[in-house]
This record gives structure tokens, C-alpha cells and sequence, in this order.
């Protein structure tokens, strides 16, 4: 993947990511490395393979000096379980958030790309709209609700493209995605689109705060992706067609009644 040759930013110019060490973090690091980008790695953990400065970002400290001379801040740490209390979703999304931002307006942060979700809109899902990023914020859940004010609190920032990002499960290939609950298929985001969604965002024009749905080219998605192709040139690579889902469930179902009948 290329930069836009419009881009703002330099390809050699320092990004630093959060949440470095969890699924999506590390493999956009390890993407990243390839290119002239310097990278700075944050994570409360640390990673074997990857060189990730250790904090606690939901707590003000020392770290926060790490954002000197970043141009670009992807932010994807905190918690994406969907069954996390209220303190956790406060502690690891909203906290983590704050200090964050803080850390970005200190030290003078070009822009923020931001791992936001889906359910900051899942609220529209059973109402048959198209869930345009223009529609009010909906959240679908705790998570959802804390994602939302994630992307309130980020909203003053000056520049800030909000990643609504799909499902992008940690086994993500295509014959365990089609078995997935329809719910979560049709979220479906690929590791490919995502860094390439992510990359885009890296090299995209000013907008403000931007919030852009992200998945990859699905069957039955209740979420455009108008604004991203628009905004960032956003082309998903992977697909699940109509096809590709009723062959699984034909012979998923072929299968089953074989086995029943031995």
C-alpha cells in the first residue's frame, strides 16, 4: 500500500501506537516496520517479539513524555470485551482515553487515529436504516456506550479520524468467519482492510474529527462504507458474498445430517 500522494504527513514520519501488544496493535506494528515510519510501541504488557515501552495508560505518569515529537498517534488500546464491568470500560476505554488526548494536546500531536467501533451505532441495527456515520451516536451496549465517549471527549481535537471498526477476530480467516453468527459476519473486517484502513488514515487530509465506518466488502452490511472511500480512498480487499455464505450453510448443513446418519 502506497500513501496518498496528497498526504500531510511524510512516509518517514513518527507514529506511535497504543495497544501495541494486543491483536490489532501488533499486527499494525509489524506492518508498520516495513516502511521509513519511525514507531514508538505502548502497551501495558509487553510484547516477545515487538520492543513495546510498558505503562498503565489509564493512570497520568511518565509515559506520557513518549508522545514528544509524534506526528501521529494511533490509539487502540483499552478493553473490546463485551462483557467487561463498568469500571473496566471506564478504567481501560475512558481513562485510557483522556490521558491520551492529554498526552497528544502537551505535546503537540498532529492527529489522532482512533480504534473506535461499530456499536458506538449498534443501536440502529433492527431499525433498517443504513447506519450512516452522519446519524446520532446510538450505542449498542456498555462497550458501545464507552466508545461513544471516547469519540465525544476526542471530538474537540483538531484532527482525528475516528476508525469505527468491524469484527476483526483474532482467527481471521474466511472459513471461520463464515461460520460466525450472522451478527458478527456481517461486521466482518479482514486483517488486510484494516491496515489498509489504518495506513489510509495515516496519509488523509485534514477533516476535523471524522468518524468512518470500517469493514470489509460484506454481503448484507448495515454499514456503508461511502464516507471511507470517499474521505480516505478506502477500497476492502476481502469479501463474503451472498454465494460464498449460502455454500457454507448448504454444506454445513449437508454435513451435519451426514454425520447424524451414522
Amino acid at each position: 500500500m502506497r500513501l496518498a500522494e496528497t498526504s500531510e504527513f511524510s512516509d518517514d514520519c513518527t507514529i506511535l501506537i497504543t495497544g501495541a501488544t494486543g491483536n490489532l496493535g501488533s499486527n499494525l506494528a509489524r506492518h508498520l516496520s516495513k516502511s521509513n515510519h519511525r514507531l514508538i510501541l505502548l502497551d501495558q504488557i509487553p510484547h516477545p517479539n515487538l520492543p513495546v515501552h510498558t505503562a498503565n495508560l489509564s493512570t497520568p505518569g511518565r509515559w506520557m513524555d513518549l508522545f514528544r515529537d509524534v506526528d501521529v498517534v494511533v490509539h487502540l488500546a483499552g478493553t473490546a470485551k463485551l462483557n467487561s464491568s463498568p469500571e473496566a470500560y471506564k478504567r481501560e476505554n475512558i481513562d485510557c482515553t483522556a490521558n491520551v488526548l492529554s498526552a497528544c494536546r502537551k505535546h503537540d500531536v498532529r492527529r489522532i487515529v482512533f480504534g473506535s467501533s461499530l456499536r458506538v451505532m449498534g443501536g440502529y441495527r433492527k431499525s433498517g436504516k443504513r447506519i450512516v456515520e452522519t446519524l446520532k451516536s446510538y450505542p449498542e451496549g456498555l462497550f458501545g456506550q464507552s466508545k461513544s465517549t471516547c469519540e465525544t471527549m476526542l471530538a474537540d481535537f483538531p484532527d482525528v479520524i475516528a476508525l469505527r471498526l468491524g469484527w476483526c477476530p483474532r482467527q481471521n480467516v474466511r472459513e471461520a468467519v463464515l461460520g460466525a453468527p450472522e451478527r458478527l459476519r456481517e461486521m466482518w473486517l479482514s486483517d488486510n482492510d484494516f491496515l489498509q484502513a489504518v495506513e489510509l488514515s495515516i496519509a488523509a487530509d485534514n477533516q476535523g474529527f471524522m468518524p468512518l465506518n470500517i469493514t470489509s466488502n460484506v454481503a448484507n452490511n448495515h454499514y456503508p462504507l461511502k464516507q471511507a472511500r470517499k474521505i480516505l480512498g478506502y477500497k476492502p480487499q476481502d469479501r463474503l458474498n451472498k454465494t460464498q455464505i449460502l455454500l457454507f450453510k448448504v454444506t454445513h448443513a449437508f454435513s451435519g445430517r451426514a454425520r447424524g446418519a451414522r
